[in-house]
């Protein structure tokens, strides 16, 4: 009787450790989407502000280090940036290559934080460290800093 009991406890953990990995994988599965669709596309790729917006929150904020200074720039002065780049863009220039590495370093409860290594025609410009929450709609970008290589 001990012995199946013990069996039983077995099953039951291995059945809930592989929901829990289950549902571990669905979150970084969604994270790296939401990461790869707002920011890797939605500034790197397509320059599309919707995009942008689909994924980061709107009180999302960008810190740029310059020297021992350190500025903020929000969600939306960062796509009135985007939308004066699109409209001095010439239609026909060539668009470079653009490719990332998306890694999830760590998630606890509903924050997270992903890693992006950013590469422009094969070349590493940018590591930036994400931070996003999950709200009822979903994961949502929140904050990031940065590298230029």
């Amino acid at each position: 009787m001990t012995k199946r009991i013990g069996a039983c406890l077995m099953l039951a953990a291995a059945l809930f450790a592989g929901t829990v990995v289950a549902a571990d994988s669905q979150d970084d599965a969604a994270i790296k989407e939401v990461v790869d669709r707002a920011y890797v596309h939605g500034v790197h790729i397509d320059a599309d502000p919707a995009k942008m917006r689909s994924g980061m929150h709107e009180s999302f904020i960008m810190f740029v280090r310059n020297g021992d200074a350190v500025t903020q720039l929000s969600r939306d002065a960062w796509i009135a940036r985007i939308e004066a780049s699109n409209a001095a863009r010439k239609a026909d220039a060539p668009k470079p290559t653009t490719t990332a590495d998306i890694q999830v370093l760590d998630r606890s409860g509903d924050s997270a934080v992903v890693r992006v290594n950013l590469f422009r025609d094969g070349k590493q410009i940018f590591t930036d460290y994400i931070s996003l929450y999950r709200f009822d709609a979903g994961w949502k970008l929140v904050g990031k800093i940065f590298h230029r290589h």
